[in-house]
C-alpha cells in the first residue's frame, strides 16, 4: 500500500511539473499512470478519470494510437466497479 502512495505521489509531481513548465511531455502518461495506480488500490472512480484525462490529452496531442487501448482499460475498470457495487 505504501508503494502504491508513493506512486501517486510521485505521479502528482510529475503533473505538477508538466504543468508549471506548461508542457504537454509526459503528462498523459503520468495521468494513466495515476488511473492504474488508483485501479490497484480500488478506487476505480479516480481510476477512471485519470484514465479519461490520459486519453483526452493523447487525442489533444494526435497520439490517438492509445484511445483503443484505454477504452479497453477503462471498460474492465468499469466493469470490476460494477462487480464491487454488488457486494
Amino acid at each position: 500500500m505504501k508503494d502504491l502512495n508513493q506512486a501517486l505521489n510521485y505521479s502528482n509531481q510529475g503533473i505538477e511539473l508538466c504543468i508549471d513548465n506548461e508542457t504537454l511531455y509526459l503528462l498523459p502518461e503520468l495521468f494513466f499512470q495515476k488511473g492504474r495506480t488508483y485501479e490497484k488500490l480500488g478506487n476505480y472512480i479516480h481510476a477512471i478519470y485519470n484514465m479519461e484525462t490520459a486519453k483526452y490529452i493523447f487525442s489533444l496531442m494526435k497520439h490517438t494510437k492509445y484511445n483503443t487501448a484505454i477504452d479497453k482499460i477503462i471498460a474492465d475498470i468499469q466493469l470490476n466497479l460494477l462487480k464491487n457495487q454488488g457486494k
